[in-house]
């Protein structure tokens, strides 16, 4: 079996190495930064609802969505 690296030998691969997890009840109105991260960071929304603003644009999300965060950028 070929591996993506010989498939795509001009793309950047690394390891995935898991940085962190975790579980957040957030209440109403709860927000986070402006943070900039150094690692990719993805949410899973399990109930309710919110809003994601990256790149000048806002996701409005719900259950069962799932959002990233990439390195390197103020959302």
């Amino acid at each position: 079996m070929e591996t993506l690296s010989r498939s795509f030998p001009h793309y950047p691969f690394h390891d995935i190495q898991l940085v962190q997890y975790g579980q957040e009840n957030c209440d109403p109105g709860h927000h986070y930064g402006p943070y900039v991260r150094d690692f990719y960071l993805i949410h899973f929304v399990t109930e309710g609802l919110g809003r994601f603003h990256i790149g000048g644009r806002e996701y409005r999300l719900t259950e069962g969505e799932l959002f990233l965060i990439p390195p390197d950028v103020l959302p």
